[in-house]
């Protein structure tokens, strides 16, 4: 073809203005010049806007100047339909389309590029007939080139572009060149660039041969570019080349070979990508050969791959390239992991999660997110390993993708596993729920088994029994016999637990039977027998001979294993069953003591608790009942400290074990005191019990601490033989250390102290307190200068009525619910009426919590129209026995309730709540703050008006859970949601994170529910957790009495209290006037409200 003229150029030039002047535009496109300069006379160059797709005719009899200029107007003025602008986000799914025209008899190379993003390219001709595909796995950086043979036939051909990752439609370059057929001087330009497609199209074998042959034909396009000068195409065809020897044959020595010479080429010609390319595939190559070599030589390796990895950092800062910037230093920090060095490591995991979070490439990102975590994991910090987790589940969670569900559960799962792994079973038991969730929800999702596994063992811990083994029901026949050996095998010991504890023995021996199959080697076996003593203890009761046999076994198992802990567990086990058959000859108590000691300092905290209790017992049954006294208060004093400051350490142990504490401990007080020490011993329990539940700012370990403790007695617990040894000395040092930072905090009061208190009670004033332990029911009555403790009759019986009792009052008076009133009050009241003065402040505990003392009837009449009932939450509310009113407290009231579902937004009709508009009455003006209706969300109670409020008056429905007192719930408006409304509330866990000025909180629409765990324990959900938050009384209804009644108490109570502050006085008049109005019909209109007293 000859060159234009020189007039055909001027008037090239005029349309080439005329172009460039009618679409506003400035195009970045090579002169003629420059490519006739490198040998392309025959050839057209298109480049096409990423923004849209073209279809492109290109008229080849003019001049080639203005061949060039008319096929690019032509591409410009005709995009391809239903494309958007460049901003548009391309994805797999949604793939870029652009639309070209082949001429007859016309070779087309497509030049593609796409920005740090693998990709595939499929062309198609007329009918969507697939013409080619092409793609280089694992390829992020350099061109893609796809020939298309000639047709004898003009034809529009359509190409997709589908990138890994979603990347915006600007990242995607095309190019198309156009080769006339029989033109000889073009002829080995296009056979290189048939030889580079040849070696990045898709094929459908994946054998080595077809990778092989594939590189071959990189290798042959590389000697012919270099043979017509063309430097950069030789460059990155021999880097493809490397490329595909590495990460399609596994050969690193050999694409080290070829990559050498890219990379030193590229940097001498000036091609900083190439370069770039080069160099981290050399460094990935080295980091596989460190990977397979001995120590010395592994570190040149790591050594060459730290040179490598800071020359493509400085290289993709110089190119714009924030993901191959990121992905460097991600590497780097890999480097350092290999070596070792964990801070370094973790250093460039940082920097590299900053720069890849501006690159777009998300999945980038969440690999080095997850390979930090699991070096957090490793280091044993797990907060920064969770939140870690947390950032990619908050990217996955925006994805619409259905498998970024999949990713999201099972980033949840890992953050559960984790949290299980630090004894955080609450945190845990919410992401594995949602992982659960997500995995069930989606039939093509692998195997959820392990997170359900996780998930039950989260329950399990927490005692939540029934949860747990619907869980494991569900799940274990539903695995592979193959696999999960370890998580199988703990799911079925915590599963034998549960069935103990539940006394199905046949289950549980089917389930240990399954355990035994699954356990790897012998180390375990000694924990196996143990627990299978255990259950022949329970199913044959003390001194079991089966029991014996099998203790003796674990015994000497231990001893095989060197596992010392469960050998002297096994002891000690054994030494009580023979205690229990035959107390004149129990085993030698000073043996027991000795391995409770070594128990104690082996750095398993519920280990120790174990041989704290099974000493205590042995000690008792040999007769040195002082001396197990002393065992217990030292294990409760222990317990005390790990569930006020590590929650959960524990783990299943102390939910199981907790009520045998108590009833061991008290019982042994009871036999060997006074009613005043009978009475501070169960202070002490109480004490126990709010530990469990002790606000976030009064936990004594600072987050540092208590993550890196956490950590520490999760790998010694996991730990054996002389790494558990080692690590011994290091748990016992950290945790002396923990709490003698924190003093020697008593969690009992002194004997001194109680007298102090009784001390300013008058002669119209007692203490009530009710032991409950099964068998046996005991009255303590404490006045000024004495405690007097009254055994009651038929104690077995008591604990029943009182049940039955608690569940008659919520329901209709009857003729029953009167006789169930009298003959508790006989049994309770009668052998104390005697002492009973006029005011009793009663500590609730066990079935009491449920029952209003005052209601009980004693001759005739209810307690309540002789006595005053106050409800304490330790003995020290009786400092602050008689709370009152400030005389301007209306001028600061929070009335919140009458919550409702959000509705047709143009009908205005709003369901008004009697209570809250008797409320309202009262207090009208401008110290009253109202929250009610659909405003009636979580986050009102973060306003400050609720804080300083000096009354709140939460007429809301809830309930108060005895059994787990954390499930009880305040009903709020519902929040509207996708799937539907979801009933919002308030939980205790919520009020624990309140602090309130409150002199009065009213609960006026809770009702307890569930049976109470233990007969010594006196938790009422949200009224300790109100009473702890600052509130000086809670004014709270047992049952719910209905909205009419609780508005028209609320209103007599306050119009009482506007004339007299104190709370106790107004309380007990508003009772006995109700009463007095009728006497016969109105008791669950008045008995259902208690004051409790902080």
């Amino acid at each position: 073809m000859n060159a234009p003229s020189a007039e055909a150029n001027r008037s090239i030039a005029e349309v080439e203005k005329t172009v460039v002047s009618r679409l506003g535009l400035r195009m970045a496109l090579r002169t003629l010049s420059k490519w006739q300069d490198a040998g392309n006379q025959g050839k057209i160059r298109v480049d096409l806007l990423p923004s849209h797709g073209y279809q492109c005719r290109m008229p080849v009899s003019l001049p080639i100047r203005l061949f060039w200029t008319l096929a690019l107007l032509a591409c410009l003025v005709a995009p391809s339909p239903g494309r958007s602008a460049s901003d548009e986000t391309v994805t797999a799914e949604r793939p870029a389309e652009y639309m070209i025209y082949q001429y007859p008899d016309t070779s087309l190379v497509l030049k593609l590029d796409v920005a740090e993003a693998e990709f595939n390219v499929q062309t198609f001709g007329p009918e969507s007939a697939l013409l080619k595909s092409s793609a280089v796995p694992g390829r992020r950086i350099g061109p893609v080139f796809q020939h298309i043979d000639s047709s004898s036939r003009a034809r529009q051909l359509m190409i997709e572009v589908r990138p890994g990752r979603p990347v915006q439609r600007s990242a995607i370059r095309l190019e198309v060149l156009q080769f006339a057929a029989g033109d000889r001087n073009m002829a080995d330009q296009l056979r290189a660039y048939q030889l580079f497609s040849v070696g990045t199209e898709l094929a459908r074998a994946s054998d080595a041969s077809t990778w092989a042959s594939k590189a071959y034909s990189l290798q042959n396009a590389a000697g012919v570019f270099a043979a017509l000068g063309m430097e950069e195409m030789r460059l990155w065809s021999e880097y493809f080349a490397a490329h595909l020897v590495l990460y399609r044959l596994n050969d690193p020595l050999m694409a080290l070979e070829l990559a050498g010479p890219v990379q030193a080429g590229a940097n001498r010609a000036g091609y900083p990508q190439p370069e770039l390319a080069a160099r981290m595939l050399e460094a990935e190559a080295v980091l596989q050969l460190a990977a397979e070599s001995g120590e010395r030589s592994a570190a040149l390796y790591h050594a060459r791959a730290h040179e490598l990895l800071a020359r493509v950092v400085t290289l993709s800062q110089q190119s714009g390239l924030e993901a191959e910037h990121g992905r460097a230093l991600y590497q780097d920090g890999r480097v350092y992991e290999m070596q070792g060095d964990a801070e370094r490591a973790l250093a460039q995991y940082a920097a590299a999660v900053t720069i890849t979070e501006g690159a777009g490439d998300i999945e980038l990102l969440n690999e080095i997110r997850a390979t930090a975590a699991a070096l957090y994991e490793d280091q044993g910090r797990a907060s920064g390993a969770i939140a870690m987790l947390d950032d990619i589940a908050g990217d996955l969670a925006t994805e619409e993708k259905d498998s970024a569900d999949q990713e999201l559960a099972l980033r949840l799962f890992e953050k559960g596993r984790l949290l299980n792994n630090t004894f955080r079973y609450e945190e845990a038991v919410k992401e594995l729920s949602q992982a659960l969730a997500l995995q069930k929800a989606d039939s093509a999702a692998p195997l959820w088994g392990p997170t359900a596994l996780e998930l039950a063992w989260a329950h399990y811990s927490l005692g939540a029994l029934d949860e747990a083994l619907a869980l494991l029901d569900e799940t274990l026949p539903a695995l592979s016999a193959n696999g999960h050996l370890e998580a199988r095998a703990r799911a079925y010991g915590s599963l034998g637990n549960m069935q103990r504890q539940l006394r199905q023995f046949e289950l549980a021996e089917r389930a240990r039977a399954a355990q035994a199959a699954l356990l790897q080697g012998g180390r375990d076996r000694p924990e196996w027998l143990i627990e299978s003593a255990l259950d022949a203890r329970s199913r044959e009761g003390p001194g079991s001979t089966q029991a014996q046999d099998l203790l003796r076994d674990a015994r000497r198992s231990a001893d095989r294993e060197a596992d010392r802990l469960s050998e002297h567990r096994a002891s000690l086990w054994l030494c009580l069953l023979q205690a229990e058959r035959a107390p004149a000859a129990t085993c030698d108590a000073a043996t027991a003591t000795a391995s409770y000691r070594l128990l104690r300092a082996g750095g398993v905290p519920w280990l120790a608790a174990d041989a704290a209790l099974l000493n205590a017992r042995i000690l008792s049954l040999s007769g040195q009942a002082a001396a197990a006294r002393e065992r217990m208060e030292e294990l409760i004093d222990d317990l005390h400290w790990y569930r006020r400051a590590l929650p959960g350490v524990l783990g299943a142990w102390y939910v199981e074990n907790r009520d045998a504490v108590a009833r061991e401990y008290l019982s042994l007080v009871r036999a060997g005191g006074d009613g005043a020490s009978l009475l501070l011993a169960m202070e002490r329990i109480r004490a126990l019990e709010a530990a469990d539940y002790a606000r976030p700012e009064s936990r004594p370990l600072v987050p540092a601490d208590d993550e890196s403790l956490r950590a520490l007695l999760w790998r010694r617990q996991a730990a054996a033989g002389s790494e558990g040894e080692r690590l011994v000395d290091e748990v016992n040092q950290r945790l002396s250390a923990s709490r003698r930072g924190q003093g020697a905090e008593s969690v009992i009061p002194a004997a001194s102290d109680l007298a102090r208190l009784l001390a300013g009670l008058d002669r119209s004033e007692a203490l009530l307190s009710y032991y409950f332990d099964g068998r046996s029911t005991q009255a303590l009555l404490a006045r000024r200068g004495e405690v007097r403790a009254v055994d009651l009759a038929g104690g077995a019986r008591i604990r029943e009525q009182l049940e039955d009792l608690a569940s008659a009052l919520s329901g209709p008076r009857t003729a029953v619910l009167d006789q169930q009133l009298e003959a508790l009050g006989q049994a309770l009241l009668q052998p104390l009426a005697r002492w009973l003065p006029d005011t009793v402040y009663l500590l609730p505990t066990g079935p009491l919590r449920g029952v209003p003392l005052d209601a009980l009837r004693l001759g005739g009449e209810y307690f309540a129209e002789g006595h005053v009932v106050v409800n304490l939450a330790s003995l020290d509310a009786l400092a602050r026995r008689s709370p009152t009113l400030s005389d301007d407290f209306r001028k600061q009231v929070f009335l919140a309730g009458n919550p409702q579902e959000q509705g047709d937004p143009f009908n205005l009709e709003f369901r008004a709540s009697p209570e809250i508009t008797a409320v309202t009455d009262r207090f009208v003006g401008p110290g009253l703050h109202i929250i009610q209706g659909v405003a009636l969300q979580k986050h009102e109670f973060e306003d400050e008006r609720f804080e300083r409020a000096v009354l709140v008056h939460l007429a809301l429905a809830g309930t108060m859970d005895l059994e787990f007192p954390d499930r009880s719930r305040l009903l709020l408006a519902p929040i509207a949601a996708e799937r539907g409304d979801i009933r919002a509330f308030l939980a205790p866990a919520d009020v624990r994170g309140f602090h309130v000025a409150a002199q009065l909180v009213v609960l006026s629409g809770t009702a307890v529910v569930g049976p109470g765990l233990s007969s010594f324990d006196s938790r009422l959900a949200f009224v300790a957790d109100f009473l702890e938050a600052g509130a000086a009384a809670v004014l709270v209804s047992l049952w719910p009495p209905g909205e009419r009644v609780s508005a028209g108490f609320a209103n007599e109570f306050y119009r009482g209290l506007l004339d007299d502050p104190n709370l106790v006085d107004v309380l007990a008049a508003v009772k006995r006037a109700r009463i007095v109005a009728n006497p016969q019909t109105n008791l669950l209109n008045w008995a259902s409200f208690q004051l409790f007293i902080r």
